[in-house]
C-alpha cells in the first residue's frame, strides 16, 4: 500500500493528502463524494492549460483541422477524452477527421452524431481505412486534404491512439506534409487499468519537417543547380507531390531544345505559365509562385529586341556559369545572338567568349569595344541589374525553395537558442568572464582561432544542427596549411578544448541568465564532439569526428 501511495505522490507532487487521497479512493474504485467529484475534474482542467503553455499562441490560433485514429478504448470518468484535450488547447479547429478501421466505424459514426449536438458548427468526416494498409492510409488521408484545399500549416495530427502500422503512416504523413504533431502520455498506477487524472503530458512537435531536413536541403541544392527533374524525383521521394509536379515543369524549360534561341524559350516559359494557371495548387504554394509568374509574364510580352537578347542572355549566362568549359551549346547560342546585333564580328566574340573561359569576369568589361548589351549583363553578374533587365534567373527557383525553420542561429555575436527562448551575446558576456575564457575568446570576434569561429557559423547555420564528418574535415583542411597529417590532428586536438570550454561557456551564461531553464539544462552539453572509427577505401583506420547541436537545443 505504501508503494501505492508513493507512486501517487510522486506523479502528483503538488497535491496536499486530501488530494492524494481522492484519486486513492478513485484507482481503488471507492465511493467519492461531491467535492473530491469535483477535484478529480478540475484536476484535468488544470493540467490542460497547464500543457497548453508548451505551445505557442501563434500555433493554437492557426491550427484548424484535426486528425486522428478513432479508437474504441474506455476513457474514466474523470478523464477528456483525446479530442476533447485538444479541442481545449487549440479553440479554432473547425474540421475533424476520425480514420476509422470496420470495426470502429460504427462506434465512430454514434460519437460523431453525440458531438454534433454540442457543436454543431464542426464539420466531422469519417476516412475508412484498412489498418494493414501503411500506404492506402498516407494516400487517403492526401486525397481528402488536398481535395478540401486545407492548408498543411494548419493542420495537427494527434498520433496517440491506434495500432502502430496507422501511427507510422500518421508520423511520416506529418514529416512529409509539414503538419504539426501532438502525442499524449498518460500514467498508470501498476495492476490498475485507470490513469491517473491531471497527469498526461502533451508532447508537441513544431516542426515535423525537421525529419526530413537532410532531403530537402538536398532538393535545394539541386533547385539552385537548375536539376529541376532530379529535385523532382527527390520530393516525390517524401510525398510532396504539388512541389514536384512544379518542378518537372520547370525542368521542361531548360533542355537543349529551349535554350537554342530566345524564341523556343519563350514558347517554354508560356507553356510553363499555362500549366501551372491551369493546375490546382493549395493557397501556400500558389501565393509562392504568385511573383514568379507575374514576372514570367513580363518577360514574355518584351516587344523590342534588343532587350529580349538581354534578358535571354542574362539567363544563359547565369544557368552555364559554373559550366563554360566544354558547352558548345552556350557558345553556339550566344555567338549567334551576339552576331544578330551586327556590333561584334565572330573574331572579337570569340575573344569574348575566351575571357569568359579564362578570366575574371570583370576582365571583359575592360576591351575596347563592349557591346552595350553586353556589358549589361556584366552588370547582371554582378547584381546591379540594369532597368531593361526583367527576369533574373534566381526567379526560377527562388519561390520554389523550401524553408525550414531554424531554431538556432547566430546573427552578428548573438547566439538565439529559439526552443529555449535563449540570447547569449557572445561578446558581451565573454567580457564578463574573460578572465577565465581568455583561452579561446577575443574580444573581436568571439574566438582566437579562425577555424573554431568558422565551424561555429557553419554548425549554426544547419537546419538540423549538425555537421557531417567530410564537412568538419573540409573546415579543418581549409585551415591546414601545411597539409600535413600532424597539423590537422593538432587543429582537432585543439576544438576539442575549444568545444569542452565553448560548452562550460554556455552552460554558465544559461545558469547565470536562466537560472529557471538551467535546472533542466544543466548537465546537458550545448554541442556534442564525437570521434568514431571507420576503414577507407584500402581498409585503413581512419578517425571520424561529427558535430551536433544537443536536440534539447534544436
Amino acid at each position: 500500500m505504501a508503494d501505492y501511495i508513493d507512486k501517487i505522490k510522486e506523479l502528483c507532487p503538488e497535491l496536499d493528502e486530501v488530494g492524494i487521497g481522492s484519486i486513492d479512493k478513485y484507482i481503488s474504485d471507492q465511493e467519492l463524494n461531491e467535492i473530491e467529484e469535483e477535484f478529480l475534474f478540475n484536476l484535468n482542467k488544470i493540467n490542460v492549460e497547464k500543457q497548453r503553455e508548451k505551445i505557442s499562441p501563434i500555433d493554437i490560433g492557426n491550427i484548424n483541422t484535426f486528425i486522428s485514429f478513432f479508437s474504441l478504448a474506455d476513457i474514466g470518468k474523470y478523464e477528456y477524452t483525446i479530442l476533447q484535450k485538444n479541442l481545449q488547447i487549440f479553440e479554432n479547429i473547425k474540421n475533424i477527421y476520425f480514420l476509422a478501421t470496420p470495426q470502429s466505424i460504427d462506434g465512430c459514426k454514434t460519437e460523431i452524431s453525440t458531438m454534433k449536438i454540442v457543436s454543431p458548427d464542426l464539420n466531422i468526416e469519417i476516412i475508412n481505412i484498412d489498418p494493414n494498409d501503411y500506404d492506402g492510409v498516407y494516400n487517403l488521408l492526401l486525397k481528402e486534404i488536398t481535395n478540401n484545399d486545407i492548408e498543411n500549416k494548419n493542420i495537427l495530427i494527434d498520433n496517440t491512439l491506434g495500432p502502430k502500422m496507422i501511427g507510422y503512416s500518421l508520423y511520416k504523413f506529418s514529416i512529409d506534409q509539414g503538419t504539426k504533431l501532438i502525442t499524449w502520455q498518460s500514467q498508470n498506477i501498476k495492476d490498475s487499468t485507470k490513469r491517473v487524472p491531471g497527469t498526461d503530458t502533451l508532447n508537441y512537435i513544431e516542426f515535423p519537417q525537421l525529419k526530413n531536413s537532410v532531403i530537402i536541403n538536398k532538393i535545394n541544392k539541386f533547385l539552385e543547380s537548375y536539376k529541376f527533374q532530379e529535385a523532382s524525383e527527390l520530393a516525390t521521394s517524401i510525398n510532396n507531390i504539388e512541389e514536384a509536379d512544379i518542378f518537372e515543369k520547370l525542368g521542361d524549360i531548360f533542355t537543349i531544345d529551349s535554350l537554342t534561341s530566345y524564341d523556343s524559350f519563350s514558347f517554354y516559359i508560356q507553356d510553363f505559365v499555362e500549366s501551372i494557371n491551369s493546375t490546382k495548387y493549395r493557397e501556400s504554394i500558389k501565393s509562392k509562385l504568385n511573383p514568379f509568374i507575374k514576372e514570367l509574364k513580363k518577360f514574355l510580352e518584351l516587344e523590342d529586341e534588343k532587350i529580349q537578347c538581354i534578358n535571354f542572355l542574362s539567363i544563359l549566362f547565369d544557368y552555364f556559369k559554373e559550366k563554360f568549359d566544354g558547352n558548345p551549346i552556350f557558345k553556339i547560342v550566344v555567338c549567334n545572338i551576339l552576331e544578330s546585333t551586327e556590333v561584334l564580328n565572330k573574331n572579337e566574340i570569340e575573344k569574348i567568349l575566351k575571357l569568359i573561359k579564362t578570366s575574371n569576369f570583370k576582365d571583359i568589361i575592360k576591351t575596347e569595344k563592349t557591346l552595350d548589351t553586353f556589358t549589361a549583363i556584366i552588370t547582371i553578374l554582378y547584381k546591379v541589374p540594369p532597368k531593361v533587365t526583367y527576369l533574373q534567373l534566381e526567379n526560377f527557383y527562388d519561390h520554389v525553395l523550401y524553408t525550414l525553420p531554424k531554431t538556432i542561429s547566430l546573427k552578428d555575436t548573438t547566439l538565439y537558442i529559439d526552443k529555449q527562448g535563449i540570447e547569449i551575446d557572445l561578446v558581451k558576456e565573454y567580457k564578463l568572464r574573460k578572465d577565465r575564457y581568455h583561452s579561446f575568446f577575443n574580444l573581436k570576434d568571439f574566438s582566437s582561432k579562425k577555424i573554431n569561429k568558422k565551424i561555429l557559423i557553419d554548425l549554426f547555420s544547419k537546419i538540423d544542427g549538425e555537421l557531417s564528418s567530410d564537412e568538419f574535415k573540409d573546415l579543418i583542411d581549409s585551415e591546414n596549411i601545411r597539409n600535413t597529417k600532424e597539423q590537422q590532428d593538432t587543429l582537432i586536438s585543439r576544438f576539442n578544448n575549444f568545444v569542452k570550454n565553448f560548452n562550460e561557456f554556455i552552460s554558465n551564461v544559461i545558469e547565470e541568465n536562466y537560472p529557471a531553464k538551467f535546472i533542466f539544462l544543466k548537465d546537458i552539453n550545448f554541442i556534442d564532439y564525437k570521434k568514431t572509427s571507420a576503414k577507407d577505401d584500402n581498409g585503413r583506420s581512419i578517425n571520424k569526428y561529427t558535430l551536433k547541436i544537443n536536440s534539447i537545443y534544436i
